[in-house]
């Protein structure tokens, strides 16, 4: 038996922190916000403009993995549902082999990736608007010059991994991560 571990991911301002805990609730899982894993100092560097390094960046993805590996041992969930950016091919790959460490050691989780896409002009725009967040909507372009939309079909595709579009009204996109959540489990 395996322990779903869905991570809502996506750019700044696709709505993860407001869709993510609707979906747990109508789940029934447990629930954390991988922002609240970066360090204080990251989030200060971020906040005025600068991205996190790439060990920094790393280090925040093994946090989440670890942060629901301690779920599953703490509270034994049904369900476990994180956000976390998981902004490229190597990041995703980074938190799919660490779940698959994990269950080398024994763990039961099983790692679901729901992308929410929006454009860099709409993650902008959401991002501008938000206020008391760490995130400086300034390192949009440099951060879209990065992202890896992930890959759902054909040979390329990416395991366990689903695109659903953020553009909507949040009732529509959360209706639509259901969907997938779902046929999931």
């Amino acid at each position: 038996m395996t322990l779903p571990f869905f991570i809502i991911g996506g750019p700044p301002g696709a709505g993860k922190s407001t869709v993510a805990p609707v979906l747990a609730q109508k789940l029934d899982c447990d629930f954390f916000e991988g922002h609240t894993l970066v360090s204080g100092e990251d989030k200060a560097a971020m906040s005025g403009g600068a991205p996190l390094s790439e060990s920094a960046h790393s280090q925040w993805m093994i946090d989440v993995v670890n942060a629901a590996h301690r779920l599953e041992k703490e509270s034994s969930p049904k369900r476990i549902v994180a956000t976390c950016t998981a902004l490229t091919t190597k990041v995703r790959a980074l938190l799919q082999n660490e779940v698959k460490r994990l269950n080398e050691q024994g763990s039961k989780l099983k790692l679901i990736i729901i992308w929410l896409n929006i454009s860099k002009e709409e993650s902008y725009q959401r991002a501008e608007k938000r206020v008391d967040h760490y995130y400086n909507p300034v390192m949009t372009d440099w951060l879209f010059a990065r992202i890896d939309i992930p890959c759902v079909e054909g040979p390329e595709k990416e395991e366990n991994t689903y695109l659903v579009d953020a553009s909507p009204q949040v009732e529509d996109v959360i209706a639509s991560t259901l969907k997938v959540m779902n046929a999931m489990y």
